[in-house]
């Protein structure tokens, strides 16, 4: 589906009057606002936690240099500081165990809003969960039929980059996540791409342009 015509079906649908505030799409909408504030406090101590070793001591540096943020994370985790509190070293590595306990429960806080999600949509709109996307991720808007925050109205682009610019960030990464592992002419053209050194990263930049 082309993004000019998801945007307009993403945002088209507004009733004249308020929606009643209850029924499984509000509980949807609660649940995905709960998640969200967990992903991004989660993301934000991942870059504390970045950020702390760029400028902790080379004794700390060297020994987490390397790591994936999965694993970082857990061999923080499991670290028993010991030392007080004029080392610079011993705090360091606290705040460090501090940050990663943070992230691991924000973790579960996500997976229970998604298990949860799951429960609500395999009630409700099973057949959701046959479309090529996760259910639990898809916008709030594709089930009321009202964007996900008010959006100005607009002239219709006359360009392919305008016409990606009008779409939500979530949306248009939703639309190239789908195109990448449904669409062939987006699959041979991540193939080739890939084939030259391109990073996946680099790609869905490529694709949202």
């Amino acid at each position: 589906m082309p993004i000019r015509q998801l945007n307009r079906y993403s945002t088209a649908g507004r009733n004249r009057f308020p929606k009643a505030k209850d029924g499984p799409v509000e509980c949807l909408r609660i649940l995905r606002a709960g998640r969200t504030s967990a992903l991004k406090a989660r993301t934000a101590a991942i870059n504390q936690i970045k950020g702390l070793l760029v400028s902790a001591p080379d004794k700390l540096r060297a020994k987490y240099r390397g790591l994936g943020t999965s694993a970082l994370i857990t061999a923080l985790q499991r670290t028993r500081p010991s030392g007080h509190l004029a080392d610079s070293v011993f705090v360091c590595l606290l705040t460090l165990k501090a940050l990663a306990a943070r992230c691991q429960s924000l973790s579960a806080e996500i997976a229970t809003a998604d298990a949860e999600l799951q429960e609500i949509i395999d009630t409700y709109a099973p057949m959701i969960c046959d479309l090529p996307a996760s259910a639990p991720k898809l916008p709030v808007s594709c089930w009321s039929g009202s964007p996900p925050y008010p959006r100005p109205r607009a002239k219709p682009p006359a360009t392919a980059s305008a016409e990606a610019a009008t779409a939500t960030p979530t949306t248009l990464h939703l639309v190239v996540l789908v195109h990448m592992a449904s669409r062939p002419r987006t699959k041979d053209y991540v193939a080739k791409r890939t084939a030259v050194g391109k990073g996946k990263r680099e790609i869905m930049r490529c694709l949202k342009r």
